[in-house]
């Protein structure tokens, strides 16, 4: 069921009330109001449902989803499903769901090179984000946020004023191309792991390079940074292999002495590229460290199509 009603009606409520009042709502807000709050333009009338609106393109909601509501305003409908599932899992259960309809997922906009490799400590992502394509209905986006205990993701379709003409698959491959001009993508950079540097401590980043040539058959990525720490060199390492390890990287082999540590992990992000990246630690003085992460690509991928960023070795 849903509740329409009129701005002017919403408007006579709140007009006259003092300024900057300042009083938050504690409990529900009336349904009026919230069209009124909702729609800044004051020019259209909302449609607020307590389940998916017919207009909202088919899907089967998953298990472990609740739904919402969902919102329709003159051009737009979106719905709003919660869940106790992770951001992530979440995530890939509603791709694969609108998948099942015939939806395409358009190319992740993966992270610029400063985005990974060693970074200062971040917080943790509070909102993640996709969009679908379908040659007959047009563009789906799906956004997640976590609030309290419960993840909430938000479906909108939007009746943009585009080329109908279009197929996904050439908005897709437009999409990349440009991914690529922006340097978002290309070469073995692309697969640096993230790497943050403890809480608190100095970081003195050097950069960030790569080397190779899409003739030689060998790509290689480098990132090196000197770190000041009071951890012993067997925590620091530790630290970082950590989350070399949760980045789905296989260990190979490591070596932990009392000036230097090293480890070497591989990964198959493809079935026909092969990564193998080596991270060594080195003391230089007391509480002073170098460490680089050092990545080489193996396979029929590994002297396809580098992006240059920075000074080359």
């Amino acid at each position: 069921m849903h509740k329409l009603l009129s701005i002017a009606l919403a408007l006579s409520m709140v007009v006259g009330l003092p300024s900057n009042a300042d009083t938050e709502f504690e409990d529900s807000i009336p349904i009026d109001v919230a069209e009124v709050l909702f729609d800044a333009s004051l020019n259209n009338q909302l449609e607020i449902y307590s389940d998916i609106a017919n207009e909202f393109p088919a899907f089967t909601v998953p298990d472990d989803f609740s739904v919402v509501g969902s919102v329709i305003d003159n051009y737009n409908v979106r719905a709003v499903l919660s869940t106790n599932l992770s951001r992530e899992q979440g995530m890939q259960s509603l791709i694969a769901a609108f998948e099942q309809e015939n939806w395409q997922e358009f190319p992740e906009m993966r992270p610029r090179a400063s985005d990974s490799g060693f970074v200062a400590s971040a917080p943790a992502i509070t909102n993640i984000a996709t969009a679908l394509c379908h040659d007959e209905i047009g563009r789906l986006s799906i956004s997640s946020t976590e609030r309290g205990s419960s993840n909430y993701f938000a479906i909108g379709r939007y009746n943009l004023f585009g080329n109908p003409q279009r197929s996904c698959a050439n908005q897709i491959a437009q999409q990349e191309q440009a991914m690529a001009q922006m340097g978002f993508s290309g070469g073995v950079r692309q697969y640096m792991p993230r790497m943050e540097v403890p809480e608190s401590e100095n970081i003195q980043p050097r950069g960030a390079f790569i080397g190779g040539s899409s003739s030689s058959g060998n790509n290689t990525a480098e990132t090196d940074i000197n770190l000041k720490s009071d951890l012993g060199i067997g925590e620091l390492y530790t630290h970082f292999a950590a989350q070399i390890i949760e980045q789905d990287w296989v260990i190979d082999s490591e070596v932990v002495g009392e000036r230097s540590a090293s480890g070497t992990w591989t990964k198959s992000p493809t079935a026909d590229l092969e990564l193998v990246g080596t991270l060594s630690v080195l003391e230089t003085s007391n509480g002073n460290y170098e460490l680089r992460f050092r990545l080489r690509a193996e396979g029929e991928q590994g002297n396809v199509g580098v992006f240059f960023e920075g000074r080359i070795r």
